[in-house]
């Protein structure tokens, strides 16, 4: 059986040591990661060179600018991860046309629709979260990038490794 071949961004993030911890135990999965640390994840470009380089068969990202208190002073930097790093992603797989997976989060709504968010749904974050619009310019960009994108919303990200 061939292996599985994901490419994750925000290589020291919950969601990425969580999945390097599930890949222990699944043989024909490959994991390859991309952080900060490689490249940056806003240039188009680096990321491009990163994926040709891996060849995943799906790209999984989650990388974000998460600290929320720190968002509205230092709003740059969440928007070049969370908006221009979502886009850079988005277009490399989508030129490679390889199927991506945008993790973002529940942040982007206030939680008062009774029904689960559907992809159309407009951002409406609580009044605490309208200092980081940034976060759903990310999940926006995302779907205009390719037709082979999805994006998940968590509200708890659960890492094996943490205890809450």
């Amino acid at each position: 059986m061939k292996s599985t071949r994901l490419y994750v961004l925000g290589r020291h993030g919950q969601v990425a040591r969580a999945l390097q911890e599930a890949s222990e135990a699944q043989p024909d999965l490959v994991l390859g990661f991309g952080g900060r640390d490689a490249f940056d994840i806003a240039d188009t470009d680096a990321v491009l060179q990163a994926l040709r380089g891996f060849q995943p068969d799906i790209v999984i990202n989650p990388a974000a600018y998460t600290a929320v208190d720190r968002a509205e002073e230092d709003a740059a930097a969440a928007y070049h991860v969370n908006r221009d790093g979502a886009r850079a992603v988005a277009e490399a797989s989508a030129r490679l046309e390889i199927p991506t997976i945008h993790l973002s989060t529940d942040y982007v709504f206030d939680g008062a629709k009774p029904a689960p968010y559907v992809e159309d749904d407009a951002p409406a974050p609580a009044p605490a979260e309208e200092a980081q619009p940034q976060r759903h310019h990310g999940t926006d960009l995302e779907f205009t990038a390719g037709p082979s994108r999805a994006a998940a919303v968590d509200p708890d990200v659960v890492q094996p490794a943490v205890r809450r």
